[in-house]
């Protein structure tokens, strides 16, 4: 979890690091109920140049035995939650990484650090006023969630919704969660009952689990490459989505429907890339694993070309990316072919050659070469090979 940031429709995003690094300057309460200010102040911080980044990156480390860790994270996440360590002697071991992306109207956070209770009270709430909505998942492990009255059980790849204008209390033995977290004005429009949204817990191996797990992991994936319109764009599938996971409102309907449709795509895209080595995978095989007939598959694929096409495409680039990868020379090109899923090399080599305008041997000659020529021109970096050949694909 990460604390939410304030920004007004159609404002640039606000720069989370200074954000961040004032709160840890800020005021904040010690264990006595007394303010103090902690003297860490983030070490090991990674930010991503917010002028270059529509959606800045902010990775930052708390080492364990620095002066204070424990207290940093707790101030860093006050506008959230109140974090305790409910154990005395995890205090002198503390120790946290935690991630962010900020896209103007919400903010992607993962947290990896030991047991800890995290507390919506309604101090908090009162405290900093924040009422967004979060979408929250735990990756490694599972913990306990008080919400409403009810202990809920989560297990990983579970997906949690909670409204940050009531409490709740999440008690995990290690924390290892990826959070999104979205303005309020974006989703409450969308939902048939802003009431179901607080504790709506969708199982892992349900349809609707899977979508949102999957859409928070690929946003995570594929944020330091967003353009601002594809940021605002995420943000709106984002609402979307939570919408139709609590019910959509009459107004929120097709644009619920649009989002499901495109997040389902992107599962199946992504199982597609990750599955291109079975020789078996094909409509059928989709179909079956993800609960489709064959027809419902064929309508999803149809605007990108098809399913066919998109598993071509899927194993034609894993083997581009073998054929380029210098760890990977010893392996012959059969060898390629079959852990892209080709069963036939002729085949293989007359696609690839038709796709990408010259066979595999000379694709994996002149990616050998090209690696040459940067490793023996250390006085010109502006000329990197690699740079150019990323410009040219991105055009």
């Amino acid at each position: 979890m990460r604390p939410s940031v304030r920004c007004r429709p159609g404002a640039p995003p606000q720069q989370p690091a200074p954000e961040i690094q004032g709160r840890l300057a800020a005021r904040c309460i010690d264990g006595r109920g007394r303010p103090r200010t902690p003297t860490l102040a983030m070490p090991d911080a990674t930010r991503h140049p917010a002028e270059v980044a529509a959606v800045p990156r902010l990775r930052s480390t708390i080492a364990r035995g620095a002066p204070d860790a424990y207290e940093a994270m707790r101030c860093a996440l006050s506008p959230v939650v109140r974090w305790e360590l409910p154990h005395p002697e995890d205090h002198a071991d503390f120790s946290a990484v935690f991630e962010a992306d900020h896209f103007g109207g919400m903010h992607l956070g993962g947290a990896l650090a030991p047991r800890s209770d995290c507390l919506r009270t309604p101090g908090v709430i009162a405290a900093a006023g924040l009422d967004d909505i979060m979408l929250m998942t735990y990756l490694r492990n599972g913990y306990a969630c008080e919400v409403e009255g009810k202990t809920l059980a989560i297990q990983p790849g579970d997906v949690v919704v909670l409204d940050l204008t009531r409490p709740f209390a999440v008690r995990a033995p290690a924390v290892s969660n990826l959070s999104l977290t979205i303005r309020r004005d974006l989703v409450t429009p969308l939902v048939a009952r802003s009431d179901a949204l607080h504790g709506l817990m969708l199982r892992r191996g349900t349809g609707m689990a899977d979508l949102l797990w999957s859409h928070l992991t690929m946003l995570r994936a594929d944020a330091p490459a967003m353009s601002r319109a594809e940021a605002d764009a995420a943000t709106a599938a984002s609402a979307a989505l939570i919408a139709g996971a609590a019910g959509p409102s009459r107004e929120g309907r097709a644009l619920a429907r649009a989002a499901l449709r495109a997040g389902q795509l992107r599962m199946i895209q992504a199982a597609i890339a990750r599955d291109v080595a079975d020789p078996q995978l094909g409509p059928a095989l989709l179909a079956r694993r993800f609960r489709l007939s064959r027809a419902s598959l064929y309508r999803l694929f149809e605007p990108v070309g098809g399913v066919a096409e998109a598993i071509t495409r899927a194993r034609l680039a894993r083997a581009r990316a073998l054929l380029e990868d210098p760890g990977q020379d010893r392996l012959l090109i059969r060898d390629i072919a079959r852990a892209c899923g080709f069963v036939n090399d002729s085949a293989f080599s007359r696609l690839f050659r038709a796709v990408y305008g010259v066979g595999p041997r000379d694709l994996r000659r002149l990616a050998a070469q090209a690696r040459s020529r940067t490793n023996g021109d250390p006085a010109a970096p502006d000329t990197d090979v690699r740079v150019v050949r990323e410009w040219l694909l991105s055009l």
